[in-house]
């Protein structure tokens, strides 16, 4: 339960508690007001640097794809009275209100163990796993449709799962570093984070931390 109460309060660009957090009117999605003012700006600087056939004409919601202009952003500061107020007890025993928890996880040994331990015991050595993965197909976390390839899991994602969309990701899931205790929102980490093939475009024959860089740039360029 105390987990949920991070996930529900927790931006999808930048993985943490939400920091002056603003709504898009076109579609209410809601992100921090840093996060959402970075992604104009790599925009702007895109379109100042690139070709006129290479210029990105719009602005759209990370989530949803769904078109805006600065002017359809809103400060929430609804949320963000709450996020001050809304208690939240750390696995080290502390007590803080939500605005204090990004400054905390920084420090909290408690927190950095946990994510040690996770690491220690979830990642996959990718040049001694000699077990055939399928990273084609996938099957809903969330229900009983299975064998979807990434276009169909994410159609199948917003079309079915709009609101209890909190479970595993199964993209996330087959992958060398999959953790199948790491929950999140689902419809909105695979709309950010899927968008294309990793098994035809990385190659899992490198290090680790190869793959996840190829992953990285490749999500760059997409973006």
């Amino acid at each position: 339960m105390n987990e949920q109460i991070l996930e529900d309060y927790k931006c999808q660009i930048c993985q943490n508690i939400y920091e002056n957090p603003i709504k898009l009117n076109t579609c209410n999605h809601i992100f921090c007001r840093n996060c959402i003012n970075d992604t104009i700006n790599f925009i702007k600087e895109n379109n100042e640097n690139s070709s006129k056939n290479k210029k990105i004409n719009d602005f759209a919601c990370p989530l949803c794809r769904i078109k805006f202009e600065e002017k359809n952003i809103i400060n929430f500061d609804l949320l963000s009275n709450e996020i001050k107020s809304r208690s939240y007890k750390c696995s080290c025993g502390k007590t803080m209100t939500l605005d204090k928890y990004n400054k905390h996880q920084d420090s909290c040994k408690s927190i950095k163990n946990k994510i040690e331990d996770s690491l220690k015991n979830k990642v996959i050595n990718i040049k001694n796993d000699k077990i055939s993965v399928n990273r084609e197909t996938f099957n809903c976390t969330l229900c009983s449709a299975k064998n979807l390839d990434r276009k169909g899991l994410i159609k199948h994602i917003n079309n079915n799962h709009f609101k209890n969309d909190y479970g595993v990701c199964p993209i996330c899931l087959c992958q060398p570093w999959g953790d199948p205790n790491y929950r999140t929102h689902i419809r909105g980490h695979i709309n950010l984070r899927h968008q294309f093939d990793y098994d035809t475009t990385v190659d899992y024959n490198n290090s680790e931390d190869a793959v996840l860089q190829e992953i990285i740039e490749k999500s760059k360029k997409d973006y």
